[in-house]
């Protein structure tokens, strides 16, 4: 019995998708959006240095009324040692009402090659329940 759900827990692992995917061409939005909500859930890595949970936004920049921003590890070392973003970097940015309801996830991945007019920014924006509402190459830097 231990033997069949410790496989089974093998199948699952080995079916989410990686991030490493989409620097191949290889990931989906819907994909991306998984790994950071299931497979690498963004909830539990730090938010960025310095910024507090349910800040003001900037509404101009499509951001809600109330954000939170939180990064990989990769990220997060890269703001510390500030040299640039490093390869692999993830950014999500929870979108919340004034009353704090999330409404959106606009994210960045940093792929090396994808979009060198762009920071190599790999962009997409997700509602709460996972659904891509909006993807492209980041042409903010």
């Amino acid at each position: 019995m231990a033997l069949l759900a410790l496989f089974a827990v093998g199948l699952i692992a080995v079916a989410r998708p990686s991030p490493t995917q989409l620097t191949h061409g290889e990931m989906k939005a819907e994909d991306f959006i998984e790994y950071i909500t299931v497979a690498n859930p963004y909830t539990e890595w730090e938010t960025w240095p310095g910024t507090a949970k349910l800040r003001k936004g900037r509404a101009p920049h499509g951001h809600g009324v109330l954000i939170t921003t939180y990064v990989n590890h990769l990220a997060f070392r890269s703001i510390a040692e500030k040299k640039g973003m490093a390869i692999g970097s993830i950014i999500v940015v929870e979108n919340r009402t004034d009353d704090k309801r999330l409404v959106a996830l606009t994210t960045m991945y940093k792929v090396g090659g994808y979009n060198p007019g762009g920071g190599d920014w790999y962009w997409v924006e997700a509602t709460p329940g996972g659904r891509v509402m909006d993807t492209e190459k980041c042409n903010r830097v």
